[in-house]
C-alpha cells in the first residue's frame, strides 16, 4: 500500500550485523582520492600539478614561450586511494574502513572493496576530501639524477650549479640562440651537427672555409651548447642554437655584435678581452675625457672606433641580447678589466651585462675576482673543464674563459623557462647566486657562484594573474589556494574541460610558472561503492552515525518516547552526535532535527517500503538538492488537507562533512495528494542558497566560481499499489542553478546551469513468506544536463611584464550519464534475524563515461 506522506518512524531496536560482499567486479576506470590537504603541504610546480585535496576549512592547447617553444612535461606523481568514511545511513555493528582494493575488518563487518568511487547521498556527491598526493616540484631526486648522465658530469662543474635541475624542470635552451664571439671554431665537430644558424669570420665572410679552427673557441661553445648525445660531454643550453662569430678589430667585432643582435641572439657570450684595467679607465674620465677617448688612451685605438664598438654593443641589448664578458686571468692586474667591467664607464650597459669569474672545485677563485663590478659579476666552474677540441675530439682547458659560457647558458635556461627579459634574467641569475659556501667574498665571487636549482624555483608566493602586468603591483590567489573540488553531480565535467589547459603563475620575481589546470581539479569521492552499500543496506536500524572508540565497538541506538538519539558508545558512555524530535502540533506534526543530514530528513518523505528495500539508502525516490547539507539543522511542519491530502513545509541549514563541500540553507514545499487508496503523488517545489559553493562543488583561489550560488528546483514522486503484494516507484526531480558574486581569476562567468534526477522502481512484500520482501530499481543520481563556464586562461607574459591571456568557454555536461540497476530480498530467518541479498550495477559509474561497477552483498542482521 502507498506509504508516500508519513513522516513519523516506527521505534527502533539495536542491531548487530554482520555483512560480507559475496562478489565484487572491479571498475573499468578509477578515480583517485585520498584525505585531506593542508596549504603548507604544497609545493609549487612548473611543468603539471600533482592530483590535490580540498580540506573544508582553509583544478587547450599548451602556450609557447617567446620563442615559439612549447614547454616540457614532467609526469604526474599518483594519488593515494581514499580514506573511509562513515555513511549517513548507518552501518549497525560497525564501521567499514575503505580501502581500495583491499580489504578491510572493522567493528565485525568484513569487505572487499571495489575502487570505484562512492554511493552516498546522491544529492551531495562525494566528498571534498578527493587526493591526498602534494603538488610536486618536478626537480625530484629521481628527475634530477636522470639528467646527470655521463656526458653531463665528463664537463666537471655542471653539479656545483644545480644545472640538472633546471633540465628536470623542462628548460633546456631550446628555441634560442647563443652567439659566441671568439677566435674560431671547428664548425663541423659532431658536437655541433644541425646547431649552427650563422658563422661570420672576422672579415664578414660567412663561407665554413673562412672561418680558422681554434681550440679555444671550439672549447668555448661546446661548453655552451654542444649536442646532448650520449658522446663526450654536452653544453649548458645543448638544446639552443648557435651563432658564431670571431672577434677582430674594433670595427670588426662592432660589427659582430650588431649582427648577432639582428639575428635575435638571446646572449652573447665572450671570452675575450682587453688585459687593461678599468679603473685606469675610470681615473681618465674624472680626468675630464670622455668614456671613449679614455678607452683609447688606456687600452689603444681611436676613440671613434671604441665610440661604435660601445654603440653596437648597445644596440645589440637594445635588441634582446645579453652580454656575458670574461674577466682576465691574470690576478697580476690588480683589479677587473676593462672588457667585463664595461658597464662601470657606460651605464647604458647596465642591466643586461655579466661579468664572469672563475672558481675551482675547492670554490676559490683562482683569476681575477669581481671587485668593482661586483654588483653584476657572478662565478662559476672554469677550472679542468672537458668539452670540444678540434679536430672532433675532446679536452680539458681551465679559466673564466670556460666559465663563461656556462652562465651563458644558464641566462638562456632562465629566459626559456621563466619567461623572462633579459635584464629580468640577468637580476635573477644575480639575486639566486649561491653565497652561502664558507669563504664567499662579494670582492672575489661578486654575487655569488651561479646556482640554477634556485634561479629556477618561484621566489615567494606564486600567484594567478590573469589581467595587467606582473610588476603593476596588483595580487591574485596563489596558486596553492587555486583549486577546485567537483561533487559528483559534475561527475568528470570539470577535469574532462580543464585537463590539458596551462595556465601560467607568476612569482614575486615576476617569473612564470605553467600548470596544468586540470590537475588542480578533482571528484568528490568518499568511500567506495560496495562498501557504501554495506553502510546502507537495511537502513531499518537508522543509525546516523557510528563512532567507535578505537575503531572497534557495537554502536546502539536508544529511543526515549519520541526523542531518537543516536551513536551511544556501549561501554564509554553516551554521545549524542545527532537527535531528531517530532510531535503533534495543530492537527499535523512538527519534525526537527539537529547535526543531522538534511538528506535524511527528507528522506522519510520517500515511500516506507523504499527505507527498507534499497541499498541506496531512498533519496533516489526523495528530493535529491537537500541532500548537500550532511551536518546541520532541519525543521518541518506537515498538516493534512482533508483525507486525501497533506502539505509539508521543510527547512534546512548546514554544511558539508569530510565527505562533500556545502555551505548554505534551503526550504521547500511539499503537496502529497492521495486520489486513491493506492496512489500517492508527492509534488515539490523549492530554492537553496549557497555561500561559496554551487551544487556542493567547492571552488576556491583562480578557479572560484562565485560567491553564493542560488539553486530553485521542482519534481514530482509517485507511488501506485498494483495489488496487495506490488508497488511502483518513481521519481524526478529537475534543478535551475544561477551563480552570482565577482568573478575569480580565471572563471568569468557560470551560466545556464541545470540539473536533474530520476528513479523508478517496485517492491514486493509478503511474496514467498510473511515478511519478505523484493525490490527492483532503477535511478540516475543528481547530474549535470546542462551549463557552461567561461575561462579567462593566463598563458604567459611578454618582455614587458604584460600577462598575456586567451579566453576559453567550457561544457559543465560530464561524459556519462550514471544509470543504476539493483535487486535486492531479504526475508526473516526469525523475528529476531533477518537475511537481506542485493546485488547491483553502476554503468557510467559517477557521470563518467566508461566506468563501471558491480557488486552482490549478503547481510545478516540479527535484532535484539
Amino acid at each position: 500500500m502507498p506509504h508516500l506522506s508519513p513522516w513519523r518512524r516506527a521505534p527502533q531496536r539495536a542491531v548487530l550485523t554482520v555483512s560480507a560482499i559475496a562478489l565484487c567486479v572491479l571498475p573499468v576506470q578509477n578515480l583517485q582520492a585520498g584525505g585531506p590537504f593542508s596549504e603548507t603541504q604544497f609545493t609549487p610546480d612548473w611543468r603539471i600539478a600533482a592530483p590535490f585535496s580540498i580540506e573544508r576549512d582553509s583544478a587547450g592547447e599548451e602556450p609557447e614561450d617567446a620563442a615559439g617553444q612549447q614547454r616540457a612535461e614532467a609526469a604526474p606523481s599518483t594519488g593515494a586511494a581514499g580514506s573511509a568514511g562513515a555513511s549517513a545511513g548507518g552501518i549497525g555493528a560497525g564501521t567499514v574502513a575503505a580501502i581500495a582494493g583491499g580489504v578491510a575488518v572493522v567493528g565485525g563487518a568484513v569487505a572487499l572493496g571495489a575502487s570505484g568511487g562512492g554511493g552516498g547521498d546522491d544529492g551531495g556527491g562525494g566528498g571534498s576530501s578527493v587526493g591526498s598526493s602534494v603538488v610536486t616540484d618536478p626537480a625530484t631526486p629521481a628527475a634530477v639524477n636522470a639528467f646527470r648522465t655521463s656526458e653531463y658530469l665528463a664537463h666537471g662543474g655542471y653539479d656545483r650549479v644545480n644545472l640538472a635541475h633546471a633540465y628536470a624542470r623542462g628548460y633546456t635552451g631550446a628555441g634560442h640562440t647563443i652567439a659566441i664571439l671568439d677566435d674560431g671554431y671547428q664548425l663541423n665537430h659532431p658536437e655541433f651537427s644541425g646547431k649552427i644558424l650563422v658563422q661570420f669570420n672576422a672579415a664578414g665572410n660567412p663561407l665554413p672555409g673562412a672561418m680558422p679552427i681554434e681550440t679555444h673557441g671550439t672549447h668555448v661553445t661546446g661548453i655552451a651548447a654542444a649536442r646532448k648525445d650520449n658522446v663526450g660531454m654536452h653544453g649548458a643550453a645543448f638544446d639552443a642554437n648557435l651563432a658564431l662569430y670571431q672577434f677582430g678589430t674594433l670595427d670588426q667585432s662592432a660589427a659582430q655584435f650588431t649582427r648577432a643582435g639582428i639575428l635575435g641572439a638571446t646572449v652573447i657570450s665572450n671570452s675575450w678581452g682587453y688585459n687593461a684595467r678599468i679603473s685606469d679607465v675610470q681615473a681618465e674620465i674624472a680626468g675630464g675625457k670622455s668614456t671613449a677617448s679614455a678607452l683609447a688612451s688606456v687600452v689603444g685605438g681611436t676613440a671613434s672606433d671604441w665610440q661604435n664598438f660601445l654603440n653596437a654593443m648597445d644596440g645589440a641589448q637594445d635588441a634582446g641580447s645579453v652580454i656575458v664578458f670574461a674577466a682576465s686571468n691574470n690576478p697580476a692586474l690588480g683589479g677587473i678589466d676593462v672588457s667585463s667591467g664595461m658597464p662601470l664607464v657606460d651605464n647604458r650597459l647596465m642591466g643586461q651585462w655579466l661579468a664572469v669569474t672563475n672558481v675551482n672545485s675547492s670554490d676559490q677563485v683562482v683569476s681575477v675576482g669581481c671587485g668593482q663590478a661586483q654588483a653584476f659579476c657572478l662565478a662559476a666552474p672554469g677550472t679542468n673543464i672537458y668539452s670540444t677540441v678540434p679536430t672532433s675530439t675532446y679536452g680539458n682547458l681551465s679559466g673564466t674563459s670556460m666559465a663563461t659560457p656556462l652562465v651563458s647558458g644558464a641566462v638562456v635556461l632562465v629566459v626559456e623557462g621563466l619567461g623572462l627579459s633579459p635584464e629580468e634574467a640577468v637580476n635573477r641569475l644575480l639575486t639566486t647566486a649561491d653565497r652561502s659556501f664558507a669563504g664567499y667574498s662579494a670582492n672575489a665571487h661578486g654575487q655569488g657562484i651561479l646556482d640554477l636549482d634556485a634561479a629556477t624555483s618561484p621566489i615567494g608566493r606564486v600567484q594567478v594573474l590573469a589581467s595587467g602586468n606582473v610588476h603593476d603591483g596588483g595580487t591574485g590567489p596563489g596558486i596553492m589556494q587555486t583549486v577546485l573540488s567537483a561533487s559528483r553531480a559534475f561527475g568528470d565535467a570539470f577535469t574532462k574541460a580543464l585537463d590539458g589547459l596551462r595556465i601560467a603563475a607568476f612569482d614575486e620575481g615576476g617569473a612564470a610558472f605553467l600548470y596544468n589546470l586540470g590537475d588542480r581539479v578533482a571528484v568528490q569521492e568518499p568511500v567506495t561503492t560496495a562498501l557504501d552499500t554495506l553502510q546502507s543496506l537495511g537502513t531499518r536500524t537508522d543509525l546516523t552515525k557510528t563512532a567507535l572508540p578505537g575503531g572497534g565497538g557495537v554502536s546502539i541506538a536508544v529511543r526515549d518516547a519520541d526523542l531518537d538519539f543516536r551513536s551511544t558508545q556501549l561501554g564509554t558512555g553516551v554521545e549524542i552526535d545527532a537527535a531528531f524530535l517530532d510531535t503533534p502540533l495543530w492537527g499535523g506534526t512538527l519534525s526537527a532535527g539537529f547535526h543531522q543530514s538534511s538528506g535524511e530528513f527528507l528522506n522519510r518523505l520517500a515511500p516506507e517500503a523504499a527505507q527498507t528495500a534499497f541499498a541506496y539508502r531512498p533519496e533516489m525516490f526523495s528530493v535529491p538538492y537537500a541532500g548537500f547539507a550532511e551536518d546541520g539543522y532541519s525543521a518541518g511542519l506537515e498538516m493534512p488537507l482533508g483525507d486525501k491530502a497533506s502539505i509539508g513545509v521543510l527547512s534546512f541549514e548546514g554544511e558539508g562533512n569530510e565527505d562533500r563541500a556545502f555551505d548554505g540553507f534551503g526550504a521547500l514545499t511539499t503537496l502529497s495528494l492521495r486520489p486513491t487508496d493506492r496512489i500517492a503523488i508527492g509534488i515539490d517545489g523549492g530554492a537553496m542558497s549557497e555561500d561559496g559553493t554551487v551544487l556542493g562543488t567547492d571552488a576556491r583561489g583562480g578557479l572560484g566560481l562565485g560567491e553564493d550560488s542560488r539553486t530553485a528546483f521542482a519534481g514530482i514522486r509517485a507511488e501506485a499499489g498494483i495489488d496487495e503484494h506490488w508497488t511502483l516507484l518513481g521519481s524526478y526531480h529537475h534543478g535551475w542553478t544561477v551563480v552570482g558574486g565577482s568573478a575569480s581569476a580565471i572563471v568569468t562567468s557560470v551560466g545556464n546551469v541545470k540539473t536533474q534526477q530520476m528513479s523508478g522502481g517496485l517492491i514486493g512484500e509478503h511474496l514467498f513468506s510473511k515478511d519478505d520482501a523484493l525490490g527492483l530499481a532503477v535511478s540516475q543520481p543528481l547530474r549535470i544536463t546542462g551549463g557552461q563556464t567561461s575561462l579567462n586562461l593566463p598563458v604567459w607574459r611578454d618582455w614587458n611584464g604584460d600577462i598575456l591571456t586567451r579566453h576559453q568557454d567550457v561544457s559543465l555536461r560530464p561524459s556519462g550519464q550514471e544509470t543504476r540497476y539493483e535487486v535486492t530480498y531479504g526475508f526473516d530467518i526469525d523475528p529476531s534475524t533477518r537475511l537481506t541479498g542485493l546485488t547491483f550495477h553502476r554503468s557510467d559509474a559517477d557521470h563518467i563515461a566508461g566506468r563501471q561497477e558491480t557488486a552482490a552483498v549478503l547481510r545478516l542482521q540479527h535484532r535484539f
